[in-house]
C-alpha cells in the first residue's frame, strides 16, 4: 500500500513539472515554416540559395529564379530524418528533477514542385513563369521515444522511470502558387501566395518502471491542426557579370493552431501572430563548374502575439527577440556543401548566444533526371538554461536528415545570364 501511494506522489509531482518545463518542440521556433528546408539542392547548400536558387523549388526560397527554365520543370524530394535532443532538468526539490531523453525517427515527403514558363516577344525576353509547390512543413510523422528519470526520494534506490512513446501519424503542409516575370534586361521578380493546413494524430503511451497505465490520462491521442495564409515577394537581376543578387520577403501573418484530445471533451485553439522574414543572398560564379554563395536572414520576433477569440496578449518572454543569422553554400561540379549558423531564441545561464550549427553536402548529378542526393547534421551544443528560479535544463542536441529526390525537365538557361 504505501509503494502505491508513493508512486501516486510521484506521479502527481512530475506532472506539476511537466506543465512547467520546456520541452523540446513546445516553444514558438518550431512553427517556424523555415526550419525545415525544402528541396535537395538548398538542403545541401544549408539553404544559402537566395541568390542562386533556379527552377521550380525556387518557389520556396526566391520565386523569382523559376524564371530561369526554358522548359516545365518539375522536382520533387523525401526526407529520412533522425533526432537524438537529450536533458536533464532540475528543480529545488529532488523529487521533482529528472533526465529526459527525446528521440525518433521519421521518413516523410519532403516537397513536390513544378514550374513552367512562357517565353514572350521575338526574341523571348521576357518569360512568364507559373509555379506550383507541395511541402512539408516539419518532420512530425514517426515515432518518439520521451524517457524520462525522476530523482528518488531515497539515493541508492532504483529511481521512477517514465516512457512516453509518440506515434505521429500526417503531417502539416504547405501549398505554394507562384508567378515570376523576367524582363528585358535580366531583372526577375516573382509573387507566392501560400496555404498553411492538414493535421497531425498523435497516439501517445505511457509506461512507469515498465508498468503500461490504462488511464486515458497517460494513453491518449490528440489531432493538431495548423491554418493560416501568407504572401511572400522575391527578386533577382545580375548587377554585374558572374554576379547574382536575391532579396525575399514576408510579412508578419497569423497561424491558428487547434489541439483536440480524442479521448476527453478537451479543445484549444490558440492563434499567433508570427513574425516578418527577411533574407538576401549573393551567389558568385567565376567559373562554369563552381558557385559560391551567401545569405543573411533575419526574423524578428519581437512583435510576435498570441491571439485567443477577442483577446490580444503579447507573449511576455524577454527572449523573444530579432534573430540575425547566416549560412555559405558552394556548388562546384557535381557537389554541393553549406553551413549554417542559426542563434536561438533563449541564451545560457552565463548569458551567452546559443546556436544551431548546421553542416551540409550533397551530390546532383547531371543525367537527365538530375538525380540529387543530400545529408544535414545540425547541432547545439550541450548548455545550460536557467528558466525560472527554480528550475534548470541542461540540454544536447544533434540530429541527422536525408534527403534524395530528382528533377525532370527544366533546362537551365542561367549560363547565358552569368556572362
Amino acid at each position: 500500500m504505501v509503494k502505491y501511494f508513493l508512486i501516486l506522489i510521484l506521479l502527481i509531482l512530475h506532472h506539476v513539472t511537466m506543465a512547467q518545463r520546456p520541452v523540446m518542440g513546445r516553444r514558438l521556433e518550431f512553427l517556424s515554416i523555415d526550419e525545415v528546408g525544402s528541396g535537395t539542392q538548398a538542403i545541401g547548400m544549408a539553404q544559402a540559395v537566395t541568390g542562386y536558387i533556379r527552377g521550380a523549388d525556387a518557389i520556396y526560397y526566391n520565386p523569382a529564379g523559376m524564371t530561369y527554365i526554358q522548359k516545365t520543370d518539375i522536382t520533387t524530394s523525401f526526407n529520412f530524418k533522425y533526432t537524438q535532443p537529450e536533458f536533464r532538468y532540475d528543480t529545488l526539490t529532488s523529487l521533482k528533477s529528472y533526465r529526459s531523453q527525446i528521440g525518433g525517427s521519421s521518413f516523410t515527403l519532403n516537397q513536390f514542385a513544378t514550374a513552367f514558363p512562357l517565353h514572350l516577344g521575338n526574341d523571348e525576353q521576357v518569360t512568364m513563369t507559373f509555379g506550383y509547390g507541395y511541402r512539408q512543413l516539419t518532420s512530425w510523422a514517426g515515432k518518439f521515444v520521451d524517457t524520462e528519470e525522476l530523482k528518488p526520494a531515497t539515493p541508492g534506490t532504483t529511481p521512477p522511470r517514465f516512457d512516453y512513446n509518440y506515434i505521429n501519424k500526417n503531417n502539416p503542409n504547405l501549398n505554394s502558387f507562384g508567378f515570376a516575370m523576367r524582363s528585358f534586361y535580366g531583372f526577375s521578380f516573382g509573387l507566392t501566395y501560400n496555404i498553411i493546413g492538414g493535421k497531425t494524430t498523435q497516439e501517445i503511451t505511457t509506461n512507469l518502471n515498465g508498468l503500461v497505465f490504462a488511464d486515458t490520462n497517460y494513453n491518449r491521442s490528440r489531432d493538431i491542426k495548423l491554418s493560416g495564409r501568407y504572401t511572400e515577394f522575391g527578386m533577382m537581376f545580375h548587377p554585374i557579370k558572374y554576379i547574382s543578387l536575391g532579396v525575399r520577403w514576408r510579412a508578419p501573418y497569423q497561424l491558428s493552431t487547434d489541439t483536440i484530445n480524442n479521448n476527453t471533451s478537451f479543445s484549444q485553439s490558440v492563434t499567433y501572430q508570427m513574425p516578418n522574414f527577411f533574407s538576401v543572398g549573393i551567389a558568385g560564379k567565376p567559373k562554369k563548374n563552381l558557385a559560391i554563395t551567401v545569405d543573411y536572414r533575419q526574423e524578428n520576433w519581437t512583435n510576435v502575439r498570441q491571439m485567443s477569440g477577442s483577446d490580444k496578449l503579447k507573449i511576455n518572454n524577454p527572449n523573444f527577440r530579432t534573430l540575425h543569422y547566416g549560412s555559405i553554400g558552394v556548388h562546384v561540379g557535381v557537389g554541393i556543401f553549406g553551413y549554417r549558423y542559426k542563434p536561438l531564441f533563449y541564451k545560457d545561464a552565463n548569458g551567452k548566444e546559443i546556436a544551431t550549427h548546421t553542416i551540409a553536402l550533397g551530390v546532383m548529378s547531371k543525367s537527365a533526371s538530375k538525380f540529387k542526393l543530400c545529408m544535414e547534421v545540425e547541432y547545439i551544443p550541450e548548455h545550460t538554461v536557467s528558466t525560472n528560479l527554480h528550475h534548470k535544463m541542461h540540454q544536447q542536441v544533434i540530429s541527422f536528415l536525408i534527403n534524395t529526390g530528382f528533377t525532370i525537365g527544366g533546362k537551365n538557361n542561367e549560363d547565358e545570364n552569368w556572362q
